[in-house]
């Protein structure tokens, strides 16, 4: 089942405020590209957005929710790579690949590996080296446990055959913080 409705020819489109479910926590990366669509919408569409936060269970908590809303285009929902995970994890209702129709990519956000300029690192390869005579001493954060960053840096330690501890956050928005004050050997986003 389709979770946006095209409305019919002719009938005006929305007539009310559209409620977007961002399935993690506030001030992630998610949910400022919502909040900034946000500010767009009374100009573009003459209604609202109104954005919810609904984290939990690595996003099958907000995707629950708009999988289970009525099909008339007034719940939609944002999304990052994950959605694809939850499959994988069991950890929803539904099938969202049949259950959810895309509507338009917003943005394209690639991994990034961020380090502070003072490793002894500055290379990827440099990093591995250093692992492999470092086991168990680096200490990469990411966004959460089931996390594509967390599934990243987990085949890097696989591939790699290295011990990077994973340090998971309950959600984006808490990183900048721990960025800032670099709490950790890295940070994979």
């Amino acid at each position: 089942m389709e979770k946006v409705a095209i409305p019919a020819k002719n009938q005006k489109y929305p007539e009310k405020p559209i409620t977007v479910i961002v399935p993690y926590n506030a001030g992630g990366g998610l949910d400022l590209t919502a909040r900034s669509l946000e500010k767009l919408a009374i100009k573009h569409l003459g209604q609202p957005l109104t954005i919810i936060n609904k984290p939990g269970s690595a996003g099958a908590l907000g995707w629950n929710e708009v999988a289970a809303a009525p099909t008339d285009g007034y719940t939609i929902g944002a999304t990052a790579s994950e959605l694809l995970l939850l499959s994988l994890y069991g950890s929803g209702k539904y099938n969202y690949i049949t259950a959810l129709s895309p509507l338009a990519q917003v943005t394209a956000v690639p991994p990034l590996l961020a380090v502070q300029a003072d490793q002894p690192w500055q290379t990827l390869n440099d990093l591995i080296e250093y692992a492999r005579k470092h086991p168990g001493q680096l200490k990469f954060g990411n966004v959460g446990t089931g996390s594509f960053p967390h599934i990243l840096c987990e085949m890097l330690n696989h591939d790699a055959e290295i011990d990077i501890e994973q340090v998971p956050f309950s959600g984006g928005g808490g990183d900048n913080t721990r960025i800032i004050r670099w709490s950790y050997s890295a940070y994979f986003c």
